[in-house]
């Protein structure tokens, strides 16, 4: 299930400011072996996403071709819930993490000539995700500790298109990534 609602508001005419929110919840039934040991039974993920996004088209020379700018960010935060069974008895549902995420992009468009592109985006996210696994001390060395971790990371997209005729395209893209 996914519910959004949104707003666009143009204040002048080649810029727009938009705002949206979600909220997405997805189950899934890990219960597929029906195995008497310790096993996850299920998930239940809630994503809560809210984005704000300006976008620009300057106005260029006729011989420059057109150009837009969108720069946006977003902040997202997931709740997961499981349902663990031990020997074959189900536990109650519990919060098992909590995945949170600011988003920070921008893209670049532009078409200097009617039948040519190039795009670059550029993103930078910082991801937390929080378990209350993170606050049971174990003895060492008796078995795996789970702890809260951080897994910021930026990437860098750039593309073009050459349109060859009504059938045919050209179209190259480096994709960059780093953690």
């Amino acid at each position: 299930q996914k519910y959004s609602v949104g707003a666009t508001w143009y204040p002048l005419p080649r810029l727009d400011v938009s705002a949206q929110y979600y909220h997405k919840s997805d189950s899934y039934d890990n219960d597929l072996f029906g195995s008497q040991d310790q096993r996850l039974v299920g998930q239940d993920w809630n994503t809560d996403d809210a984005n704000v996004r300006i976008s620009l088209q300057p106005a260029l020379p006729r011989m420059l071709g057109t150009l837009s700018l969108v720069t946006r960010y977003d902040f997202m935060r997931t709740a997961i819930d499981a349902q663990w069974a031990v020997d074959g008895i189900p536990l109650d549902q519990r919060q098992t993490g909590v995945i949170t995420q600011h988003v920070i992009s921008e893209s670049i468009n532009w078409n200097p000539l009617a039948r040519l592109y190039l795009s670059t985006d550029i993103a930078y996210v910082l991801n937390q995700t929080n378990t209350p696994a993170s606050r049971i001390n174990l003895d060492a060395n008796t078995s795996p500790t789970v702890v809260n971790f951080r897994n910021d990371y930026w990437t860098v997209t750039a593309g073009f298109g050459y349109i060859i005729n009504d059938k045919t395209e050209l179209h190259g893209q480096c994709v960059f990534y780093c953690a």
